[in-house]
């Protein structure tokens, strides 16, 4: 079920203001669905503190604005999310500029070096762990991780205009990055 843009901004807002958990639903990939509270919001990007399983913090996520077609206040989890001493989550990533990944992504790579980039519209069941080597006007060369924890030899270009999600200090990446150890210099691109 679509929401209309109204409300789906009005429950945005809403979780913005009063730390409310919500459940976001994404046309791209509709299967799915994030457990999240909203830090941030523009016109491009939505800036989200993720909720894993049991209700504890797992790192923030960027996700498009024009992707979002449904928003459910969760509220069940919200009387022990207030006991915990993190409560209201805090942005690891605040004073983002969420008008576009160009502007938003140098200022994400200053805060840390693994991010998890999604590009669900073109590649559904993929997703890149790694560290951004090399900058362009409309893309950038990302040094990938595999899912064995080693760092590729070879570098892949992602277009911005492709990017759908974005994930930073999220567990499973940071497991993999350890795992892994500092990054090596790739010998060529892909």
């Amino acid at each position: 079920m679509i929401q209309k843009p109204s409300k789906v901004a009005a429950r945005l807002n809403l979780s913005l203001e009063q730390a409310i958990p919500v459940v976001v639903y994404r046309h791209v990939d509709p299967d799915d669905h994030i457990e999240a509270v909203v830090l941030e919001i523009s016109d491009g990007w939505i800036l989200l503190a993720r909720l894993r399983d049991g209700a504890y913090l797992n790192g923030n996520i960027l996700i498009r604005a024009r992707d979002i077609s449904r928003v459910k206040l969760e509220k069940t989890f919200l009387p022990i999310l207030r006991t915990r001493g993190a409560w209201p989550p805090e942005s690891a990533a605040k004073g983002l500029d969420l008008s576009s990944p160009k502007a938003f992504l140098p200022q994400l790579a200053r805060i840390t070096p693994i991010l998890t980039f999604h590009e669900e519209l073109r590649s559904p069941d993929k997703l890149w762990i790694g560290s951004i080597a090399e900058w362009k006007q409309k893309s950038m060369w990302f040094h990938c991780l595999d899912p064995d924890g080693r760092w590729s030899q070879l570098l892949i270009k992602v277009k911005f205009r492709h990017l759908t999600r974005i994930d930073i200090f999220e567990d499973y990446a940071d497991a993999v990055a350890e795992v892994a150890g500092p990054r090596s210099v790739p010998d060529s691109a892909e």
